[in-house]
Protein backbone atom coordinates (compact mmCIF):
# COMPACT_ATOMS: atom_id res chain seq x y z
CA UNK A 1 0.00 0.00 0.00
CA UNK A 2 1.75 3.33 -1.27
CA UNK A 3 1.02 6.34 1.23
CA UNK A 4 0.77 10.03 -0.54
CA UNK A 5 2.63 12.48 0.63
CA UNK A 6 2.07 15.89 -0.05
CA UNK A 7 -0.38 18.20 1.18
CA UNK A 8 -2.95 17.19 3.68
CA UNK A 9 -5.16 19.84 5.61
CA UNK A 10 -2.55 22.33 5.12
CA UNK A 11 -3.67 25.93 5.36
CA UNK A 12 -2.18 29.27 4.61
CA UNK A 13 -0.43 30.46 7.96
CA UNK A 14 -2.61 32.85 9.67
CA UNK A 15 -6.13 31.39 7.78
CA UNK A 16 -8.13 29.03 9.62
CA UNK A 17 -10.98 29.03 7.57
CA UNK A 18 -10.91 28.02 3.98
CA UNK A 19 -12.78 28.73 0.17
CA UNK A 20 -13.91 25.49 0.62
CA UNK A 21 -15.82 25.83 4.29
CA UNK A 22 -17.27 29.08 3.23
CA UNK A 23 -18.72 27.28 -0.02
CA UNK A 24 -20.19 24.59 2.23
CA UNK A 25 -21.36 27.29 4.90
CA UNK A 26 -21.90 31.11 3.71
CA UNK A 27 -22.59 32.01 6.69
CA UNK A 28 -18.85 31.55 8.03
CA UNK A 29 -18.04 34.72 5.52
CA UNK A 30 -19.15 37.15 9.16
CA UNK A 31 -16.56 35.44 10.95
CA UNK A 32 -13.51 37.31 11.85
CA UNK A 33 -10.99 34.25 10.93
CA UNK A 34 -12.29 34.46 7.04
CA UNK A 35 -9.81 35.72 4.76
CA UNK A 36 -8.96 34.39 1.30
CA UNK A 37 -7.15 37.35 -0.85
CA UNK A 38 -7.68 38.08 -3.57
CA UNK A 39 -11.04 36.25 -4.48
CA UNK A 40 -13.09 36.68 -1.01
CA UNK A 41 -16.65 34.85 -1.32
CA UNK A 42 -19.21 37.44 -1.22
CA UNK A 43 -22.74 37.68 -1.84
CA UNK A 44 -23.87 40.48 -3.74
CA UNK A 45 -25.67 43.22 -1.89
CA UNK A 46 -28.04 45.25 -3.81
CA UNK A 47 -29.15 47.25 -1.29
CA UNK A 48 -28.06 51.09 -1.36
CA UNK A 49 -25.74 51.97 0.86
CA UNK A 50 -26.06 53.16 4.22
CA UNK A 51 -23.79 56.01 5.76
CA UNK A 52 -20.17 55.40 5.72
CA UNK A 53 -20.42 52.25 3.15
CA UNK A 54 -19.31 52.43 -0.10
CA UNK A 55 -20.47 50.74 -3.14
CA UNK A 56 -18.58 49.38 -5.59
CA UNK A 57 -19.78 47.55 -9.32
CA UNK A 58 -18.38 44.05 -9.85
CA UNK A 59 -15.86 45.15 -12.64
CA UNK A 60 -14.28 48.12 -11.51
CA UNK A 61 -13.93 45.76 -7.78
CA UNK A 62 -11.77 43.15 -9.83
CA UNK A 63 -9.67 45.91 -12.21
CA UNK A 64 -8.87 47.39 -9.27
CA UNK A 65 -7.72 44.75 -7.40
CA UNK A 66 -5.62 43.30 -9.99
CA UNK A 67 -4.08 46.89 -10.93
CA UNK A 68 -3.18 46.62 -6.82
CA UNK A 69 -1.62 43.40 -7.25
CA UNK A 70 0.57 44.45 -10.40
CA UNK A 71 1.54 48.10 -8.87
CA UNK A 72 2.45 46.51 -5.31
CA UNK A 73 6.05 46.81 -5.70
CA UNK A 74 5.83 50.85 -6.72
CA UNK A 75 3.14 51.82 -4.51
CA UNK A 76 3.17 52.64 -0.90
CA UNK A 77 2.10 48.87 1.00
CA UNK A 78 -0.16 51.93 3.67
CA UNK A 79 -1.90 53.21 0.78
CA UNK A 80 -2.53 49.71 -0.78
CA UNK A 81 -3.55 47.99 2.46
CA UNK A 82 -6.07 50.86 2.85
CA UNK A 83 -7.51 50.36 -0.60
CA UNK A 84 -7.62 46.72 -0.40
CA UNK A 85 -9.56 47.25 2.81
CA UNK A 86 -12.16 49.31 1.26
CA UNK A 87 -12.55 46.84 -1.64
CA UNK A 88 -13.02 44.29 1.12
CA UNK A 89 -15.68 46.51 2.65
CA UNK A 90 -17.62 47.54 -0.58
CA UNK A 91 -20.82 46.05 -1.11
CA UNK A 92 -20.64 44.91 -4.89
CA UNK A 93 -23.47 45.68 -7.76
CA UNK A 94 -24.06 44.65 -11.25
CA UNK A 95 -23.07 47.82 -12.95
CA UNK A 96 -26.65 48.01 -14.46
CA UNK A 97 -27.43 48.14 -10.57
CA UNK A 98 -25.57 50.70 -9.13
CA UNK A 99 -26.91 53.95 -7.72
CA UNK A 100 -26.46 56.96 -10.31
CA UNK A 101 -25.05 59.01 -7.72
CA UNK A 102 -22.50 57.00 -6.59
CA UNK A 103 -18.56 57.74 -7.81
CA UNK A 104 -17.00 54.74 -10.23
CA UNK A 105 -13.80 54.53 -12.02
CA UNK A 106 -14.15 56.91 -14.97
CA UNK A 107 -16.69 59.44 -13.24
CA UNK A 108 -16.10 62.94 -13.30
CA UNK A 109 -16.21 64.43 -9.41
CA UNK A 110 -16.65 67.27 -7.35
CA UNK A 111 -15.36 66.97 -4.46
CA UNK A 112 -14.65 69.71 -1.06
CA UNK A 113 -11.65 69.15 1.10
CA UNK A 114 -13.82 69.86 4.17
CA UNK A 115 -10.69 71.49 5.94
CA UNK A 116 -9.85 74.44 3.65
CA UNK A 117 -13.60 74.39 1.98
CA UNK A 118 -11.68 73.92 -1.50
CA UNK A 119 -13.52 72.13 -4.47
CA UNK A 120 -11.93 70.39 -7.27
CA UNK A 121 -13.43 68.58 -9.82
CA UNK A 122 -11.14 65.52 -11.61
CA UNK A 123 -11.90 62.31 -12.94
CA UNK A 124 -11.28 59.02 -11.48
CA UNK A 125 -8.99 57.15 -13.62
CA UNK A 126 -6.64 53.75 -13.11
CA UNK A 127 -3.64 55.05 -14.23
CA UNK A 128 -3.36 57.21 -17.54
CA UNK A 129 -6.72 59.91 -18.03
CA UNK A 130 -9.01 58.88 -20.58
CA UNK A 131 -8.59 62.63 -22.03
CA UNK A 132 -5.35 64.06 -23.06
CA UNK A 133 -4.94 67.30 -20.53
CA UNK A 134 -7.76 66.18 -18.65
CA UNK A 135 -7.88 66.82 -14.80
CA UNK A 136 -7.65 62.88 -13.39
CA UNK A 137 -6.38 61.00 -10.25
CA UNK A 138 -5.21 57.57 -10.17
CA UNK A 139 -7.03 55.18 -7.70
CA UNK A 140 -3.85 54.51 -6.97
CA UNK A 141 -3.30 57.94 -5.44
CA UNK A 142 -4.23 58.96 -1.75
CA UNK A 143 -7.30 61.35 -3.05
CA UNK A 144 -8.62 58.56 -6.02
CA UNK A 145 -8.72 55.37 -3.15
CA UNK A 146 -10.65 57.64 -1.11
CA UNK A 147 -13.46 58.70 -3.55
CA UNK A 148 -14.13 55.50 -4.99
CA UNK A 149 -17.58 54.04 -4.17
CA UNK A 150 -18.44 57.13 -2.21
CA UNK A 151 -22.02 58.71 -2.99
CA UNK A 152 -22.84 62.75 -3.79
CA UNK A 153 -22.93 64.21 -0.15
CA UNK A 154 -21.22 61.62 1.85
CA UNK A 155 -17.59 62.09 3.72
CA UNK A 156 -14.82 60.05 4.03
CA UNK A 157 -11.43 60.89 6.28
CA UNK A 158 -8.35 59.01 4.57
CA UNK A 159 -5.00 59.11 5.86
CA UNK A 160 -2.56 61.02 4.16
CA UNK A 161 1.32 60.10 4.70
CA UNK A 162 2.94 62.78 5.70
CA UNK A 163 0.27 65.15 6.59
CA UNK A 164 -2.58 65.88 8.31
CA UNK A 165 -5.30 63.12 7.30
CA UNK A 166 -7.36 63.94 4.27
CA UNK A 167 -11.28 64.80 5.16
CA UNK A 168 -13.54 64.92 1.80
CA UNK A 169 -16.52 65.74 0.81
CA UNK A 170 -18.05 63.87 -2.76
CA UNK A 171 -20.07 67.55 -3.72
CA UNK A 172 -21.50 66.28 -6.75
CA UNK A 173 -20.89 63.66 -9.37
CA UNK A 174 -20.95 65.24 -12.75
CA UNK A 175 -20.21 62.35 -14.84
CA UNK A 176 -20.73 58.18 -14.46
CA UNK A 177 -20.46 56.01 -16.99
CA UNK A 178 -22.65 53.65 -16.07
CA UNK A 179 -25.67 56.04 -15.62
CA UNK A 180 -24.84 57.70 -19.20
CA UNK A 181 -25.34 54.12 -20.96
CA UNK A 182 -21.48 54.04 -21.27
CA UNK A 183 -20.77 50.92 -19.92
CA UNK A 184 -22.08 47.46 -21.35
Amino acid sequence: MYRRKGRRNRRPAGHSLSAVDVMLHPELLAHHDYHDGWTALRPRKLAAPDRGEIVLTEPDEQNVRRLVQVSRPYIDPALLSLLEGELNRAQLVDPRDIPADVVTMNSRVLYEDQDSGHQAETRLVYRTPLVAGENHVSVLAPIGAALLGLSVGQTITWPYAGRDALRLRVAALLYQPEAAGACP
